[in-house]
Order: C-alpha cells, then structure tokens, then sequence
C-alpha cells in the first residue's frame, strides 16, 4: 500500500547526519517530533546505530522538545536499544509506534502481507513500557479484497485489541491509494474502493468509548502523490472532514454524532453498500485477484 521502498540507494551516514542537522534547525521550537513511518528506527540496516545514536542526542539536547515518535517494526526493537535511547534523550518523553494493522491473522498477514505475529508485538509492546517508554498503535482501515462492512467490523476488534494492551495513542490510518502498489492497481482495475468517511464515523462510533478518547484518524495527507483518500460525495466530504479534524484536536465524541447525523444522499449509498454481501468468501477474493495479477503481469 505504502509505497514508501521506492529509494533502493543507499545514502552515506554524513548526509543522514546534515539531514538531522538541518532538520533540528527548522524544528527548534516544537515541543513534539514525530518520525514518519518512512522507515523502521530500530532496523539496523536501515539506521545505523550511530546516525540512530546522533539523532537521539540531538533531540535529549534540544531546549524545548518534550517528546519524540518513532516507529519500528516489533522484531526490530532490543532492550538494550530501548534502554539506550531513552538515556540518550536525557529526560525527553519517548513513543515508540507500531503498525498493527489488523488483529486478524489472515487480514494481517494475507492481505496485506505484514509478517507480524501478535505474541511478537505484546512482547515489544511490554519492553517498551518496562523501560518507561510509552506505546503508539496504528489500525488499518480497509485493507485490499475487504468489503467495507468487513472493514469495518475489522478496524473495530483491533483498536479494542489495541486499546486493551494500555497504549497511549492509537492511530486510525484509513487507507489511500498510491501509484506503483498493488493496491492501486486493484483500483484501477475497479477492484479496490478506499473507506468512505461514513464508514470512519461509524468505527468511531462502534468502539468503546476508552478506546475512541486515544484514537486519532489518518491517511488523508501524504508526501507521496496520492490516486485517491477516503472520501463521501462532494458535498458532504469536506464537512465531515472537517469534523474528524476537530475530533482529533478536541476527542469529543459528540462531535462522531454530530458528524454521523448529517442527512446527505450519499449515506444511503454507504449504507446499501454495507447491505451487500459478496459472492464469495475472502479467501476466494484473494485467490482470483492475485491469479488475475500473476496472468496480467505473465503478459507484460
């Protein structure tokens, strides 16, 4: 989905470091940092420990950042890195993210291919808050080959999931469409439709209200071009927009129903298309599309 593997050269660590020099010079000010998940923070291969090192330093050093966001991949985390970068902060608050996805084993690691065992996050996830660090959770709404009555009921069970391991944040990324993944070859095909926004409101509205005071919605902004975003009709999107962007800022869940009663004509459609049951089971789904792939691509 991501399509974030694109850059296959490899950058020298003196440029990583003028990176993380420039970058603390833009953002002296801000009391928060979070890290993009363009990358996995703890890989080794992919941060050396010393730039890793370098980056953290500057940070414990920096006069008005209170806290730093990082995200990794749960195997990729050691004690002694956990331990090591909360000394190197000196007193900075630290959060570690992770990309759950889906508590479901075959959405997670079927249809979006994520290769994560969940007894592997909750070990990763009680490293971190033993050495005092605190948890950040991402939920993926709307994976390839789901319906959205199965994608919603998906995002549900895994924030509760998330939400019961006693994370700080979670994040709610609803799915977009990128150039060059398989997922946006499924949508040019006519096969892959990203979340309506009713269908955000309507998680939102279905977990528990401790779960929905943590978390936040995401995947409507990117620095990589975009082919679609979650979205209703053209009326009705920019307010309801504009509703999650204050839910955000503010966690009222007065604002979830203020937003869901909105009368637009494009809601019936949502709801008719939630009354829609598919011809055939997921794992079916996955099959054809994936032969249909392989037979495209044998072509090429």
């Amino acid at each position: 989905m991501c399509d974030y593997g694109g850059a296959s050269n490899e950058v020298p660590e003196e440029k990583l470091v003028a990176q993380i020099d420039s970058f603390f010079e833009l953002w002296n000010e801000e009391a928060g940092i979070s890290l993009s998940a363009l990358g996995c923070f703890f890989d080794d291969a992919e941060l050396s420990p010393k730039v890793r090192s370098y980056l953290l330093n500057k940070a414990g050093s920096s006069k008005n950042l209170k806290n730093i966001c990082v995200e990794t991949r749960a195997e990729d985390i050691t004690r002694d890195k956990l331990i090591s970068a909360l000394r190197t902060l000196r007193g900075v608050g630290f959060e570690v993210g992770f990309g759950v996805e889906s508590s479901d084993e075959y959405i997670r690691n079927v249809c979006i291919n994520k290769g994560l065992n969940l007894e592997t996050l909750e070990k990763a996830v009680e490293m971190v808050h033993d050495v005092g660090g605190e948890v950040v959770l991402h939920v993926f709404l709307k994976p390839p080959f789901l319906t959205e009555r199965e994608a919603i009921d998906d995002a549900v069970s895994t924030i509760e999931y998330c939400a019961s391991l006693d994370v700080k944040r979670i994040v709610l990324m609803a799915a977009n469409v990128k150039q060059s993944t398989f997922s946006g070859w499924l949508f040019q095909k006519g096969e892959y439709k990203t979340p309506w926004l009713w269908s955000i409101l309507q998680v939102l509205q279905l977990v528990s209200v401790e779960a929905r005071e943590i978390t936040s919605v995401y995947g409507f902004k990117c620095g990589i071009p975009m082919l679609s975003i979650s979205r209703n009709c053209s009326k009705c999107t920019d307010q309801i927009r504009a509703s999650l962007d204050d839910f955000c800022q503010k966690h009222e869940s007065k604002i979830i129903e203020e937003a869901f009663s909105v009368d637009c004509e494009c809601k019936k459609e949502w709801i008719k298309n939630l009354e829609t049951r598919p011809a055939k089971s997921l794992p079916q789904r996955v099959s054809d599309l994936c032969d249909l792939y392989e037979r495209e691509f044998e072509l090429l």
